[in-house]
């Protein structure tokens, strides 16, 4: 049996190109996302990571919810004094339980001037199990949800994958398969 390459009409020709023009620009708008990522797109501000033990208790700032410890947040680095010190807004840690620790107002940023990781320990009071198994749940959804992302990328990227067609001649008729 003779193997044939075979290229498909042109508007198939037409679809690969598409498809690869749109697989280089999707390629450049991760690596643009990623560089952002990577380099902070908020690295004009003072970094302030507020964290917790056990991990995944609300960052309550102000009376506002600002999210789940391990938190980033980035302070103006217009409201820093001359003398190196920033006052943050009154933030704390509160956890599923209903236990909460309050955060430094106070950073030196003299002393960390590439940011700060700030860490409220829990109180030592009933609900531990609680807050534990709370941190155990808020870790496996964010899990489930980034392997979600990964797939759905990972399936846009091969649906974008330029199609081969093969061909191959027995006798007077052609048999072609595309993949």
């Amino acid at each position: 049996m003779k193997k044939l390459s075979y290229n498909p009409p042109s508007i198939n020709n037409n679809m690969n190109r598409l498809r690869q023009n749109l697989m280089h620009r999707l390629i450049k708008l991760t690596c643009a996302v990623n560089i952002m990522l990577i380099t902070g797109c908020a690295s004009s501000g003072y970094l302030v990571q507020y964290d917790s033990t056990p991990q995944s208790a609300m960052v309550i700032c102000n009376g506002t919810q600002q999210g789940y410890t391990p938190l980033n947040l980035y302070y103006p680095k217009t409201v820093i004094d001359g003398s190196g010190d920033l006052y943050t807004q009154a933030c704390q840690a509160v956890w599923a339980s209903g236990a909460s620790e309050n955060y430094s107002q106070h950073i030196d940023t003299t002393r960390f001037p590439d940011g700060i990781k700030i860490t409220a320990q829990r109180p030592d009071t009933d609900g531990y199990a609680t807050d534990a198994s709370a941190d155990y749940q808020k870790k496996m959804n964010d899990e489930q949800i980034r392997q979600q992302n990964l797939q759905n990328f990972n399936q846009s990227m091969r649906a974008m994958q330029p199609k081969q067609t093969y061909c191959n001649q027995i006798g007077t008729q052609v048999f072609c398969n595309t993949y």
